[in-house]
This record gives structure tokens, C-alpha cells and sequence, in this order.
């Protein structure tokens, strides 16, 4: 629980006590008084009311009101044990919403560098939106953010999580099933990087990592990995791919959330490998238009990343759908030197261009739910014609939504089916150890270790099979 939190339940049961042995008319009465008050200030102007908290901020208010009116008429009052009780059900119903549904502390990165984060919109003028159905969405329009090694962070302030705070926990908590309010807590979670702060200029090039979610995903999902890797010394770019995302929100107020119909469902579309591969190329299409930023920023001089970034080692890490956009980008644009995919779902992506292969290193994880699935048999094909496609595991215990920070909403999501037997901690290190090796070898020509040697280091992980 954060600290407001905290010292408001401590006043509360401070009130109750003194109620219960009728000490109104004290010193004590007026520091609980003045100090429950304060408290509720503070929280909201910090960090504003939770619908968690609502029973206690309910029974805060009628303890408020009763001391108030006992020290200021000469009176006193005690609670009847069934009013105690009541208050205690009320105080423990809020301590349990606020475990379930926990401001969470994103792990802190582990490099050496300090985080800084900025985000960027474009819009694509050689692309017609063909998910939008509103007027004024002519051309493809994205968000993607950026996180990198930063200096001088004194005057900095801490990013949240999700930079644009409420809209994009209401358009999860829509995406997920629920009320608009259940997810609203997620918008104070703080991220460990510091806001358009200053890059950390170096004459050695920072190394690029493009990251593409899956469907229903968006940009924030894979922060935990940005800061890893941008602490250590990488340029680091996650796309919120419009339409896709579960939401986007512009900086003029417009908000795009997620369109079913883009993938609708599998059961009953007779062609719905048809919208599959439209959606694909779709997010490769934006994973190729942010490298074509990216080299404009590195040879303007007004950019902050101007003469950064080294453009011949750029590395893809996709996500599920995000995963089939950075394998088909990989194989068609030779600008990429690297990928990871965490269950790639390559499956959509056109036969001609499997066949291609992949003719740079590579690295591919799964999670024990995908080890039977539609998409194997292209996968298969993948591995059979890729001439560096050799590293490929799987991690048991773990279900495909393991692979984003999903599994940090809420201690019930592996009761949800949203998350595997895996503890998230465990999961988050094992991938980070593969990621960060994998790239610090083939973007930095570091001496690392291989997947093969990590493979044997955690028991949880086994070479992939296909079925």
C-alpha cells in the first residue's frame, strides 16, 4: 500500500479508538481530527481519490463529522460494538480492494544509466488508414515513445507509466470487460524514467531496439524491457500501433481505441487469415516508418537524438502479433541486424516471404500455452529456412499475456487465466537475461552468454518443440 494510504487507515482506527473509549474532548481528538483532514488533502492533491478506498473515505467522513460535533458540544458518545464491527468490515472491504488492485512499482532497471523518455506522434502521408471509420483519419497516424541513457535529471520529473493516464486505463479496462473506473488506479503507477530528459551524448553510437506489441497491446505494455535495455546503454522506440492498440490518445484529445474489426473472430470468419495478414503488414508498415523517422532524427540538429543512433544495428522485439510484424520486417528490410520474438505469431505472414527465411541472428520464445497452436506449422517452415533461426525456447509455466506486464494489474490474474504458475518477478528476469544477452552479443559484439548457456541456468526453460 503507498504511504498515504497507510496513514489514512492508521487515523482512521486512531478515530475509532478514541470514539470507542469516549476520549473526544482531547488532545488527542484534535491531532486525529487535524491529522485525518491533512492526510485527505494531501492524497488528493498528490495523487487523487481511489475507488478502493471508497469505504474508508465513507467511514473516515462519518467519524469526522461525530468527533467534530462531540468537541465542540459538551457531550460524549461511544460506538456500540456492532458499530465497531461495521467499521472494521468497512476498513478491511478497502485494505482488500487496494491488495487486489495494487499501484504496483515497475522493477527498477538494472544498467548502469539512467532513464529518460520522450514521445513522438507521426503520420504516415503515403498511407491511407484503413481502420478508421472517422473522416478527418485520412492518413495512417502512430504514437511511439522513447527511452534512452539520460544525464542531468535534476530538474527532471518522474514519467508515469502510462503517459496519458486515465483514457488509456479506461480503454483496458473496456478492452478487459470491465468498468470504465476498475483499472483507474494504474494511471498512478510511476515508471522509473525521467521525462524528456536530456540524452547522455557519446561518441560511441547507441545501438536501436524497436519494440511492436501485440493485438490488443499498446506501447506502456513493454516499458519493463525498455528501461532494462535503455539503462544499458540502448536506444529504445515501443509504437503504439493505432487501431490495434487497445488505445491511443493523441495530443489533441483524440482517442482511438482498439477496432475489432480488423480481427474479427476466428470461429466464424471464413477469411480471417486474410485480416491477419492485413494486419500484420500493417504493424511492419509502422516498424518501417519509425526506422525512416529514426534516421531523420539522427541527421537533424535540432533532434536530441541527432548523430546517436547507430542505424546499422538495429534490433526488432515483437510481441504475438507485434512478433509476426518484426519477423516479416526482419526478412524484408535489411536495415534490421536482429530480432526477438515472444511468441511470434508468424502464421498470417504470406508463404513466399516464410520461405525467405531469416538471414540474421535471431531469438524466439514461447510460452507453454502457444506449445500447441495453429501458428507451429509456419513457424516450423520459419526455423526450416532461416540460417541463424537456431535459438528457440520455451518457458513453462507461462501463458502468452506473460510476455507483457499484464500480470502486474492485479495478484489475481493468474486466478483470471491471465498469467501462468511462473511467479512475474521470475518470468520477467528470465526473459531479460535472454533479451539483454542476446542483443549486447549481436547489436554491441559484447561477449556474453549464449542462449544455450542460459537455457541450462534456469530450469523453467526447455528447447522449443513444435506439434
Amino acid at each position: 500500500m503507498r504511504l498515504y494510504e497507510i496513514l489514512l487507515f492508521i487515523f482512521c482506527f486512531f478515530e475509532l479508538f478514541l470514539l470507542y473509549f469516549r476520549c473526544q474532548k482531547n488532545t488527542y481528538s484534535l491531532i486525529s481530527i487535524l491529522g485525518t483532514v491533512s492526510i485527505l488533502i494531501l492524497h488528493y492533491i498528490r495523487e487523487g481519490f481511489r475507488w478502493q478506498l471508497y469505504p474508508l473515505y465513507f467511514i473516515i467522513l462519518v467519524l469526522l463529522i461525530i468527533h467534530l460535533i462531540l468537541f465542540f458540544k459538551n457531550s460524549h458518545f461511544k460506538l456500540r460494538r456492532l458499530q465497531v464491527i461495521t467499521v472494521l468490515l468497512l476498513m478491511t472491504l478497502s485494505i482488500l480492494l487496494a491488495t487486489i488492485f495494487p499501484v504496483f512499482q515497475i522493477p527498477a532497471p538494472s544498467g548502469e544509466h539512467t532513464v529518460g523518455t520522450r514521445t513522438f506522434e507521426l503520420i504516415d502521408e503515403d498511407r491511407e488508414e484503413i481502420y478508421s471509420n472517422h473522416v478527418s483519419a485520412k492518413k495512417r497516424k502512430i504514437k511511439y515513445q522513447v527511452w534512452y541513457p539520460a544525464t542531468n535529471i535534476e530538474d527532471d520529473s518522474v514519467s508515469s507509466w502510462l503517459q496519458e493516464g486515465k483514457p488509456v486505463s479506461v480503454g483496458v479496462s473496456r478492452l478487459m470487460g470491465f468498468p470504465d473506473f476498475v483499472l483507474t488506479h494504474t494511471a498512478l503507477i510511476n515508471s522509473n524514467s525521467y521525462l524528456d530528459a536530456k540524452l547522455k551524448t557519446q561518441t560511441e553510437l547507441y545501438p536501436v531496439v524497436i519494440i511492436s506489441h501485440g493485438w490488443t497491446g499498446f506501447r506502456n505494455l513493454h516499458t519493463n524491457m525498455a528501461e532494462m535495455l535503455a539503462s544499458h546503454g540502448y536506444i529504445v522506440v515501443s509504437i503504439d500501433h493505432t487501431y490495434g492498440a487497445a488505445v491511443t490518445v493523441f495530443e489533441n484529445g483524440t482517442t482511438a481505441y482498439l477496432n475489432p474489426d480488423a480481427l474479427p473472430d476466428r470461429d466464424t470468419t471464413e477469411n480471417f487469415l486474410e485480416y491477419a495478414n492485413t494486419l500484420v503488414n500493417t504493424y511492419a508498415l509502422d516498424i518501417q516508418f519509425v526506422i525512416d523517422q529514426l534516421e531523420i532524427h539522427n541527421q537533424d540538429n535540432t533532434s536530441f537524438l541527432y548523430n546517436q543512433l547507430d542505424l546499422t544495428k538495429i534490433g526488432l522485439l515483437g510481441h504475438s502479433t507485434g512478433g509476426g510484424a518484426a519477423t516479416k520486417t526482419v526478412i524484408t528490410d535489411s536495415r534490421v541486424s536482429a530480432v526477438v520474438g515472444l511468441d511470434p505469431w508468424v502464421e498470417p505472414i504470406q508463404d513466399t516471404i516464410i520461405k525467405d527465411g531469416i538471414q540474421v541472428p535471431g531469438l524466439f520464445l514461447r510460452s507453454e500455452e502457444w506449445e500447441v497452436h495453429e501458428n507451429n506449422e509456419q513457424f516450423k517452415q520459419l526455423n526450416d529456412a532461416s540460417e541463424y533461426y537456431a535459438s528457440t525456447y520455451q518457458i513453462n509455466e507461462t501463458l502468452h499475456t506473460d510476455f507483457t506486464m499484464a500480470p502486474m494489474y492485479s495478484p489475481l490474474t493468474k486466478t483470471l487465466g491471465m498469467a501462468g504458475e511462473l511467479d512475474y518477478n521470475q518470468s520477467f528476469e528470465i526473459q531479460s537475461d535472454f533479451l539483454l544477452n542476446f542483443y549486447n552479443l549481436n547489436l554491441k559484439g559484447e561477449e556474453s552468454k549464449t542462449s544455450q548457456e542460459l537455457k541450462e541456468a534456469y530450469s523453467e526453460v526447455v528447447d522449443l518443440t513444435f506439434e
